[in-house]
């Protein structure tokens, strides 16, 4: 996996957490959180702890949208992915 979007509010856990084990996992993984709650710590903390590549609020513009996630496999293929 290259690009991984996730929403921050889920049953178990939260998105920050999800994406901490996959940055364990998958290091080389651009981790995009979209959420409409947002929890200004709880994100800071992912975001500088490397767990998340990209914070996106709901509602979300649909061309912004596409363009976040176009330039993240953008950067995995700069950065030579191996699949």
């Amino acid at each position: 996996m290259h690009v991984l979007l996730s929403d921050e509010r889920m049953p178990g856990m939260n998105g920050s957490e999800f994406f901490m084990r996959v940055k364990n996992l998958h290091p080389g993984t651009v981790r995009m959180v979209l959420s409409g709650y947002a929890n200004v710590d709880t994100i800071t903390r992912a975001i500088n702890n490397g767990a998340v590549s990209k914070f996106l609020l709901k509602p979300w513009d649909d061309e912004e949208l596409r363009s976040t996630i176009r330039n993240a496999f953008a950067r995995v293929h700069a950065d030579g992915a191996r699949i």
